[in-house]
């Protein structure tokens, strides 16, 4: 009973929190994703399961892997507005060789460095076959570098950061279980639940299916807007270093490393492991719900319903 009046009480409390953050919605649309940004993400999540349904029943995968890269592409042209995913990549590319140039760093070095960036660009956004938590890694690795340059760093120095970042983020974030992975078994138990209270299995397998999905919506795409202040904390770490005499690479080494910390301290956000932590991720999926039927868009309804999450399962110890 005391359990429920808590539950009640974190909900209310969740609603209210969401309520004052429409107060502020002029401000926080400012901040949203570019949407075909946004749109070229929705179809390649949808790439990468018709990938792994492919190889799962047997196919070969490097069939599965045009087929899926066919799929990205019908998907894109169809929804999402031009120019294409690894057009996108590739114009990037371009521009970091034109800024190396201009900076005097040989030709070939540039050209190295703009490959470089074309690849983890598009492994990290356009590509289907690589792995949804690998995908995340690179993403956050080329915002790095690209936040790094555009504050005037080093070429060189900024490559490397991202390439730091990239691999610290897959040794330390994407070996079982993953983010997806605790996500999927989330979703199993929505399932078994739904059977054992005596669902029809054909539609409690579509339940667990869709809380999996929402699951890696609420849980397995950090906030951005979190990240960029984690990026700028790091800079202005790494500035305050440099101008105190601190030798450049070392300071550099910090500021990843304060990018690092402040991402998990701040903005993961874990899936639920336990039994109190389940029933907050089943009241946040509630609330996304209730969210997007008033109208919110998900991308908001998401990032409230990540918040109701964290300050929910912070109680459970208690």
């Amino acid at each position: 009973m005391q359990t429920s009046r808590t539950i009640q009480t974190i909900w209310r409390g969740a609603l209210a929190v969401v309520v004052l953050a429409w107060i502020g919605a002029g401000v926080a649309a400012a901040q949203e994703d570019d949407r075909a940004g946004q749109c070229i993400h929705r179809c390649l999540l949808v790439a990468h399961d018709q990938y792994e349904d492919c190889v799962a029943d047997g196919g070969d995968p490097v069939v599965c892997a045009a087929t899926a890269r066919a799929g990205l592409a019908t998907c894109t042209a169809e929804h999402c507005e031009p120019p294409a995913c690894e057009e996108r990549c590739a114009n990037r590319a371009a521009k970091l060789e034109q800024r190396c140039l201009a900076a005097g760093l040989p030709p070939d070095r540039c050209s190295e460095l703009a490959a470089e960036l074309e690849e983890r660009c598009v492994k990290g956004h356009c590509d289907p076959t690589v792995r949804p938590c690998e995908r995340r890694c690179l993403r956050r690795a080329h915002r790095l570098f690209e936040e790094c340059v555009d504050e005037g760093g080093d070429i060189e120095v900024c490559a490397a950061r991202a390439r730091e970042a990239a691999a610290s983020c897959i040794a330390e974030q994407c070996q079982p279980p993953t983010c997806e992975d605790r996500c999927a078994d989330f979703g199993q138990i929505v399932r078994d639940e739904c059977i054992a209270a005596g669902g029809d299995p054909a539609e409690c397998t579509e339940k667990g299916r869709a809380a999996y999905h929402r699951c890696t919506e609420l849980h397995c795409n950090p906030d951005l807007i979190c990240e960029a202040r984690c990026a700028h904390r790091a800079r202005r770490a790494v500035a305050r270093c440099i101008v105190g005499g601190g030798d450049p690479d070392r300071c550099e080494q910090m500021g990843v490393e304060i990018f690092r910390r402040c991402l998990a301290a701040k903005c993961e956000n874990p899936p639920p492991t336990g039994a109190c932590a389940e029933r907050c991720e089943k009241l946040a999926h509630l609330l996304y719900d209730e969210l997007i039927a008033v109208g919110a868009p998900p991308e908001r309804a998401a990032r409230r319903a990540r918040l109701f999450y964290r300050r929910c399962v912070s109680r459970c110890d208690g």
